[in-house]
């Protein structure tokens, strides 16, 4: 399965991951910050949510949306 998931630079998002990472092949993650994560099997794109998704959500199965606008 291959999940997109925004916020997962939040907490509740950094949590999800950690949990997926182990369940799930591949992880498309959108966040504001820089992430530093050392697995292949996480792609991060950095940027807004408002932001045009739609190419890189085909790759994906499931989207999750952790972020918030605050």
């Amino acid at each position: 399965m291959k999940l997109f998931i925004t916020g997962g630079s939040g907490y509740v998002g950094n949590e999800f991951i950690k949990y997926c990472k182990k369940k799930v092949s591949i992880i498309y993650l959108v966040s504001r910050k820089k992430i530093n994560i050392k697995d292949k099997r996480i792609k991060i794109f950095k940027g807004r949510v408002s932001r045009d998704w739609k190419t890189e959500m085909q790759n994906s199965d499931m989207l999750i949306h952790f972020a918030a606008a605050g």
